[in-house]
């Protein structure tokens, strides 16, 4: 049977799509000439690109928003669907010799990159997430979606409170339901009340009470988010391993549930179910050196592993990987390890606190002299930071290696 490849990128509301049967000769000259298809997000449009009859329909899931719906639809009618790592799409399509990046130059490289010879290995594609895990990832996002739409309310209540009711102001009140409940007019306190009374603000503005509406309801709908999190994760048995772990280094709920979303499976980082380490030489070198090969893969998929681009002399490195899990493992270290405030018994905690400490002895003038100039040098607070700045990575770098061997001996034993 003759492979019908679609290439679709996916806009806002419609799809350009590009059908290809062979490989073509001159790409840039099949760009000028074919007469791409576009269809719109409705029942007729998804209609008419499935009478296309395509064996596979090949995608770039940058707009996860929109992408989800048309891929949903797609697949429910038994059609295969790969998707192509944005990266990896912008440097094939510069390769085939297209133009600036347009939606027709883009459904014309996802065509052409599935009939590729080149591009059938395993690294080509992006694997697929199974769909508890998107269900996970959806519900984590919608929680920092609210966590960003409280921060101004609170903040704009707060203000608004040191003109009609300071006392109350200057009370840390972001973990108080109760106040916010009173002060939206759904709940009854007696001591808020008698503190109003007493106040010597100007008594509160009726706007306050909508705002304060406007939190408790964020604050309802993060609840019930919380609540199905927590039970979609902790009653999937395939999870229960990775949460043990998790719930010994201290992750908590919200902290589990992102981490889930990029390391699940453990298998996808493997080698027919192994640890991948291979010996090769070094370019540079000519030593023999070792490459953690799963190890890496997995470093990349929470963030922790930069990606490297050299050019000539100049040596550079940029981040890669979820930000998402970037930043849930530094909440983590600065809550965990860096403020000694908390006191813990939990073991890992104990130990990468010592590590903590000898990382940030460790890294003196001498050691970062060829990152900054003689002025900086001069100034203290710049040097600390610097020490402080490599302190956190080397601790990064020892917490996802750590945390990936404890993941596999975890599913190695259950």
């Amino acid at each position: 049977m003759t492979d019908r490849v679609l290439g679709v990128d996916i806009c806002r509301g419609r799809v350009v799509a590009c059908l290809l049967t062979e490989l073509p000769i001159e790409p840039h000259e099949t760009y000028q000439d074919y007469e791409f298809f576009e269809f719109p997000l409705t029942r007729d449009g998804v209609q008419a690109l499935l009478d296309l009859e395509p064996t596979t329909v090949v995608y770039e899931p940058t707009g996860v928003a929109y992408s989800r719906a048309w891929v949903a639809r797609i697949e429910e009618s038994g059609i295969e669907t790969m998707a192509v790592d944005h990266a990896k799409l912008r440097a094939y399509r510069k390769g085939l010799g297209l133009p600036d990046k347009d939606d027709e130059a883009d459904s014309l490289a996802l065509a052409c990159y599935r009939l590729d010879p080149m591009k059938q290995g395993r690294a080509a594609f992006l694997r697929k997430k199974p769909p508890i895990v998107l269900e996970v990832r959806r519900l984590s996002l919608r929680l920092q979606h609210l966590d960003r739409r409280k921060s101004p309310i609170i903040n704009r209540l707060k203000q608004d409170l040191e003109t009609c009711f300071p006392e109350q102001a200057t009370k840390d009140c972001d973990k108080a339901p109760l106040f916010w409940g009173w002060l939206a007019g759904e709940r009854k306190s007696a001591k808020y009340d008698r503190l109003l009374e007493q106040t010597i603000g100007l008594g509160l503005y009726p706007e306050i009470r909508t705002e304060a509406q406007a939190l408790t309801q964020c604050l309802r709908e993060e609840t019930e988010i919380e609540r199905r999190l927590e039970l979609l994760i902790k009653t999937h048995d395939e999870f229960r391993p990775y949460l043990r772990v998790l719930s010994r280094w201290g992750f908590g709920l919200r902290q589990q549930a992102i981490l889930m979303t990029q390391i699940f499976p453990l298998e996808d980082f493997l080698k027919d179910g192994k640890v991948e380490v291979r010996q090769r030489r070094s370019r540079k070198t000519g030593k023999k050196i070792t490459q953690h090969r799963s190890l890496r893969r997995f470093q990349k998929a929470i963030g922790v592993a930069p990606t490297r681009e050299d050019s000539g002399d100049v040596q550079k490195r940029r981040r890669s990987g979820s930000s998402l899990c970037r930043k849930t493992l530094w909440q983590w270290q600065f809550t965990r390890i860096e403020n000694l405030s908390i006191k813990t018994r939990n073991a890992i905690v104990l130990e990468f606190r010592e590590i903590f400490r000898e990382a940030s002895a460790r890294f003196s003038i001498a050691d970062v002299s060829h990152l900054v100039d003689r002025t900086q040098l001069q100034n203290s607070t710049k040097l600390k930071g610097v020490r402080l700045k490599l302190a956190r990575a080397y601790i990064r770098r020892k917490v996802s290696i750590r945390l990936f061997y404890d993941l596999v001996n975890e599913l190695r034993s259950d």
